[in-house]
């Protein structure tokens, strides 16, 4: 095999691997995190029972949707603005995206 045609192969090996990983971690991770926060009164529970880590752990969502920027954000923010409140969860959700 010549190396240029290597090198395509090589390149072309490699972008089917990240499409693939994407794929996997948004439907094992993004899913679910997305149906949780889309039901409010279970996610309202979840952060009033984790106190503070339930905020962090938001923050931490907020953050990883931005990375992995195929994971839909705006149920997060709604989902923010039910559990926390409009002024609390506006700066949840700037602190994730920062």
């Amino acid at each position: 095999m010549k190396p240029e045609r290597r090198k395509k192969f090589f390149a072309a090996g490699i972008l089917a691997a990240v499409i693939l990983m994407t794929a996997l971690i948004c439907w094992n991770v993004g899913k679910p995190m997305v149906e949780f926060v889309s039901q409010p009164e279970q996610f309202r529970a979840w952060v009033d029972s984790h106190g503070l880590w339930g905020r962090v752990a938001f923050v931490g969502m907020m953050a990883f949707q931005i990375i992995v920027a195929f994971i839909p954000g705006e149920p997060l923010e709604i989902g923010a603005g039910y559990a926390f409140g409009v002024a609390e969860g506006t700066f949840l959700c700037i602190m994730g995206a920062n």
